[in-house]
């Protein structure tokens, strides 16, 4: 789930893949709809279809169609999404190791698919730094790698394998045996980069690893 960087709308997916747009001014129509049946059900029963205006029965549907608006859809299910700071594009990620990006708000117009990793991804973000030249996104995913892109290309602009870094610090602090040696690789290879942050205005790159 994120907003729309405007306090109007929160963009939320579901476990099918199905990414929704749904206004925060909707909920206070809810709101007055739901405290307007609960003033009818006090009144006595020869007053309600006269206070309702015959409409009680129908009002259900009305609730959960104000405002909904589905976006886009994947095939799998959603593991993160983001807009970039201008929301004009919106990012999402899935399991099945792909990355779309999409116009926002009219979200059937893709722009490119962003392509390489070979685990899911866990994690999409666009920092939004003076120090950047051209519009990225940077993901990670269960592959232990962290990858930036071009955000209208789609072209891989780096790598950063976590894997790599963990095996250069390993040997520097551990003198074991090949058995010791041959289950840290082991480990290496389960490394999964489950989240990550990026300041924008220091331009550092914060990751959390598991494995």
């Amino acid at each position: 789930m994120t907003d729309a960087g405007n306090d109007k709308q929160v963009i939320y997916a579901d476990k099918f893949g199905n990414v929704y747009s749904y206004p925060l001014a909707a909920h206070a129509t809810i709101a007055a709809r739901t405290a307007r049946r609960v003033q009818l059900s006090q009144l006595p029963p020869q007053h309600k279809s006269t206070e309702s205006g015959g409409h009680e029965q129908g009002d259900e549907g009305d609730e959960e169609s104000d405002g909904l608006t589905q976006l886009l859809g994947h095939f799998s299910s959603i593991t993160s999404m983001t807009l970039d700071h201008s929301a004009l594009h919106i990012v999402t990620a899935d399991r099945d190791e792909k990355i779309r990006v999409s116009r926002y708000p009219n979200a059937y117009n893709i722009c490119t698919f962003c392509l390489g990793h070979t685990q899911f991804v866990s994690k999409v973000l666009v920092p939004h730094s003076r120090h950047l030249t051209v519009p990225c996104v940077l993901s990670a995913g269960g592959d232990g790698t962290v990858r930036a892109w071009h955000l209208t290309s789609g072209a891989q602009l780096g790598q950063f394998n976590l894997a790599s870094v963990r095996a250069d610090y390993s040997d520097e602090v551990i003198h074991a045996s090949y058995e010791s040696v041959r289950q840290l690789t082991c480990e290496i290879e389960q490394l999964i980069v489950s989240d990550m942050a990026y300041h924008n205005n220091l331009s550092l790159l914060a990751v959390s690893i598991e494995g």
